[in-house]
């Protein structure tokens, strides 16, 4: 590409570019930076909404590897890969301050899940990974059959820090899609989860992957109504998405509006443990 008579070069690094665009903002500053037309002050100063400083790249973490602040996060797999293991084991470790996937994250504010899962098995499994009665009001938990109106309004009133939805299906069916090829039942189940996430939640959506090649079902209204799709496979010890039963690896991968590395685990059937391809000490995560 020719940079005749233009202002940019042909290679700019991440600096430059960054010192370019302040150079902008700063002028526009300069010009009186009003907020918007004259009488509305809806309307953001047009210098601050290019202010990059202003939002991070990555948000901050608030479940290890699989939700973030103020993000919507949807994570597929192959049914029986061990998924809500997976979530039970990351919320018991933000609990108790361990390291997940390679990462540990303060606890801050409660855990709402929806799941219909049994509950008797759920406390089992959140028990096994730390959850206790010192941990009292840290973790609240609803079925979709409560009412998706009800659980919207409990969220509204105690603002959890992270949100998880185990499973989609269900969840979209009772707050009125159709079924998961309906083009609008999706935007309006999507549009509710994602207000959620912009009251500051880390919302996490646990969903199957196709069992033909392992990407996330239904993909067209769901990935691109997320922030990250991560994605959940058995793998073999060469790297090589494999059936379940022939390997104890899995592998966390993203693709979003963010980077994020590669996860590979080992699992024991109940536990988790990051392996040492992943660039860590093996050990507990």
């Amino acid at each position: 590409m020719s940079t005749e008579g233009s202002a940019w070069p042909d290679r700019v690094s991440d600096q430059d570019l960054t010192d370019a665009v302040k150079e902008v903002v700063g002028k526009l500053r300069s010009r009186g930076g009003q907020s918007g037309p004259e009488g509305d002050d809806g309307w953001l100063p047009f210098a601050d909404a290019l202010d990059l400083e202003a939002s991070p790249q990555v948000p901050p973490c608030v479940l290890a590897g699989l939700a973030w602040s103020g993000r919507l996060s949807i994570v597929s797999g192959p049914p029986k890969a061990g998924k809500s293991t997976l979530i039970a084991q990351a919320i018991g470790c933000r609990l108790s301050g361990e390291a997940f996937a390679g990462q540990s994250v303060k606890c801050g504010g409660p855990v709402a899940i929806v799941t219909e899962e049994p509950l008797g098995l759920l406390a089992q499994r959140l028990r096994a990974y730390g959850l206790n009665d010192t941990h009292a009001g840290t973790l609240w938990v609803a079925a979709p059959g409560h009412g998706v109106d009800r659980v919207f309004a409990a969220l509204a009133r105690s603002r959890p820090e992270v949100l998880v939805v185990d499973s989609f299906t269900p969840w979209a069916l009772a707050a009125g899609a159709d079924s998961l090829s309906d083009p609008a039942g999706m935007r309006r189940v999507m549009d509710g989860l994602r207000a959620v996430a912009d009251a500051g939640a880390g919302v996490l959506v646990v969903h199957h992957g196709r069992r033909s090649d392992g990407e996330l079902a239904d993909s067209r209204d769901l990935s691109a109504a997320v922030d990250q799709v991560i994605s959940f496979d058995a793998m073999d010890e060469v790297g090589e998405r494999c059936s379940l039963r022939n390997s104890s690896f899995r592998r966390l991968s993203y693709l979003g509006r963010w980077p994020q590395d590669v996860v590979r685990l080992e699992y024991s059937g109940t536990r988790y443990r990051l392996d040492e391809a992943s660039g860590s000490q093996r050990g507990d995560v």
